[in-house]
C-alpha cells in the first residue's frame, strides 16, 4: 500500500513511505496516521499501487469558514449559534434561538460587539422595540458577533 499526503504549502510532497505487509510496518504506518493528524496543514489520503497508474499531482482541501455567533446574559440558553448557510439572521432570530429573553431582561439595551474595519466596536440596539414595531428595519447579526443582553434593574 502507498501511503502519501498532499502536497504543502511549499508545492512539495511532504511525505511518502512504502509500506510491508509486515509487523513492524503496521507500527510505522500508526505512526505516521498519528503524524499527520497533529500536523498542522497536513492530511493524508491512501491509494493502493494498482488503484491508479498515475496518482493526482496535487489535492485542495476546502474549508469553510465559521459562521458563528455568541449571545450572552439575560436569555434562557445563553451560548455559541451557527449561522446557517445561505440565511441572514436577525436579532430577534439570534435571541429566539437562545430561547427568548428571560424575567430579568433589559430588552432594549441590547449590545452587539462587531468587528469593523479591523477594530471592535459596540453597538446597541433596542431589541424590544424591534418586535413590536412592524416598521423597524432588522438588524442583522453577523458571523463573530457578541451578543449581550444585560439584566434589568427595575
Amino acid at each position: 500500500m502507498l501511503v502519501t499526503t498532499a502536497k504543502d504549502t511549499f508545492g512539495e510532497a511532504a511525505c511518502r513511505i512504502i509500506l510491508k505487509n509486515c509487523c513492524i510496518c503496521k507500527y510505522r504506518l500508526i505512526l505516521v496516521l498519528l503524524f499527520m493528524l497533529v500536523a498542522p496543514t497536513g492530511w493524508l489520503y491512501a491509494q493502493t499501487e494498482t488503484a491508479t497508474p498515475n496518482p493526482p499531482k496535487s489535492l485542495q482541501a476546502t474549508t469553510t469558514a465559521s459562521r458563528k455567533f455568541s449571545i450572552l446574559g439575560q436569555v434562557q440558553k445563553p451560548g455559541c449559534y451557527e449561522i446557517p448557510a445561505n440565511t441572514h439572521v436577525s436579532i430577534i432570530d439570534a435571541i429566539s434561538l437562545a430561547g427568548g429573553y428571560t424575567r430579568t431582561a433589559a430588552q432594549n439595551s441590547v449590545t452587539v460587539k462587531r468587528v469593523v474595519n479591523g477594530k471592535p466596536t459596540i453597538l446597541k440596539v433596542r431589541a424590544g422595540d424591534m418586535a413590536h414595531s412592524p416598521d423597524a428595519a432588522p438588524f442583522e447579526v453577523l458571523p463573530g458577533d457578541i451578543i449581550k443582553v444585560p439584566e434589568s434593574w427595575y
